[in-house]
């Protein structure tokens, strides 16, 4: 709570943090199911780089999540006007920012 206060005192507000956080680049696989995102990076080098690529994980391009299996794993996205499903673990390697 004092951080909170100490940061109403400095001029952030607490939409501000939000914002900000909203923006942070976080991995594919935590979206929520109806959720959009842009992607802006690839953690990922080699072969299964150049595979994203292939499948239109490109960035600036925008991607939903679609559908989660019941155990988690895969997860099903629409990116470019065609689903795409994939392990969990893959999609952590895609960096999006909400919206």
């Amino acid at each position: 709570m004092a951080y909170l206060m100490d940061m109403k005192r400095n001029g952030v507000e607490q939409n501000d943090i939000a914002a900000d956080k909203a923006l942070a680049p976080r991995p594919l696989s935590e979206l929520h199911v109806g959720e959009s995102g842009t992607i802006v990076g690839l953690d990922v080098k080699g072969a299964i780089r150049r595979r994203f690529l292939e499948l239109g994980m490109v960035t600036g391009e925008t991607v939903r999540m679609e559908r989660i299996a019941p155990l988690g794993d895969p997860i099903a996205f629409r990116i470019k006007g065609y689903q795409l499903s994939m392990r969990k673990a893959d999609a952590s390697k895609i960096l999006v920012t909400a919206g």
